[in-house]
């Protein structure tokens, strides 16, 4: 027997959404200042993981032999204000008509999934590092 001949209906997932980048702390250096100030950019956000219906997907059989999906992190600030990149969101297909169920339990969150291209965000990114100019007065 393949495991393509028989569906798989139920899987459990190991999300990870992004982590943000972490900001710079840095100070402004030119030659004949000497208190520049800061200039350091903040980190960009991480990717968040979202689930979107694919009428091409008709089984969860991706899922069973690899449930941990991870999406990127954001990168670092740098120097003369330059934020870091955001991390790309990582879209997910699933079939038609797929259920999310939280792992809380009964009293978790609870999606149902239809209709084509429609898209459910489950876990939202991290937060981005601050840079050296946020704590500024």
């Amino acid at each position: 027997m393949r495991w393509a001949d028989h569906p798989v209906e139920r899987v459990v997932i190991h999300a990870h959404a992004g982590n943000g980048g972490r900001g710079c702390a840095s100070v402004h250096r030119e030659k004949f200042k000497p208190l520049g100030g800061p200039d350091g950019g903040s980190g960009g956000r991480g990717g968040s993981i979202v689930l979107v219906v694919d009428p091409q997907v008709h089984t969860l059989l991706d899922f069973h032999f690899h449930p941990h999906v991870d999406a990127a992190s954001g990168k670092q600030g740098m120097g003369d204000n330059r934020a870091g990149a955001a991390g790309p969101d990582l879209e997910i297909k699933v079939p038609d008509g797929t259920v999310v169920l939280d792992e809380d339990g009964p009293g978790g969150d609870v999606r149902d999934i239809f209709e084509s291209r429609c898209a459910s965000q489950i876990l939202t990114s991290a937060l981005s590092g601050m840079c050296s100019q946020n704590g500024q007065q």
